[in-house]
């Protein structure tokens, strides 16, 4: 059977600063800019061809340890999800409590520097991150395959997972 998967990533800013300066004027500012990472079907550079997503919700203070090798984890089109690289990661906290994306210090995914690293992703924030080369994130089933989702809070929260991978 033969696996395609392609598409892009996109940042948009369009973000103005205005104040008011001497005598009454009024100045502005801003930024507008585009940023896409284009992926298309393969294992090599700017290429992805396994994707997956779903939305969770935590309960209170759990922890959800993504498995991206031998986890259970489900392909778009329902298929076992074990990628040999990770190409891209995208969670988006859907809230209301803040969410942690961390490297477990036992079997994480080398996505952040240091077992420990992380990053918090307050309630309606997002973070995003792409690895296009060919080589990607490797996926090390055992001793590097896990990303650790962590609800900070009492309460259930929502997030969602979006992650691009290889195949080989």
């Amino acid at each position: 059977m033969t696996v395609g998967a392609g598409g892009y990533i996109t940042l948009s800013l369009n973000l103005q600063q205005t104040d008011s300066g001497d005598l009454s004027s009024t100045r502005q500012n801003g930024v507008s800019k585009l940023i896409t990472q284009l992926f298309t079907s393969g294992v090599g550079l700017n290429q992805y061809d396994r994707l997956f997503f779903d939305e969770r919700t935590l309960a209170g203070s759990a922890t959800d340890a993504v498995d991206f090798n031998g986890g259970g984890l489900l392909d778009a089109n329902n298929a076992a999800w074990a990628p040999a690289r990770i190409k891209a990661l995208i969670v988006v906290n859907l809230g209301p409590n803040v969410i942690q994306v961390v490297r477990p210090a036992s079997n994480g995914l080398p996505s952040f520097i240091a077992a420990g690293d992380g990053v918090q992703v307050p309630a309606n924030g997002f973070f995003a991150i792409t690895w296009p080369s060919a080589a990607g994130v490797v996926v090390t089933a055992g001793t590097g395959d896990l990303v650790n989702i962590v609800n900070t809070a009492a309460g259930n929260t929502t997030y969602q997972l979006v992650a691009c991978g290889a195949s080989t």
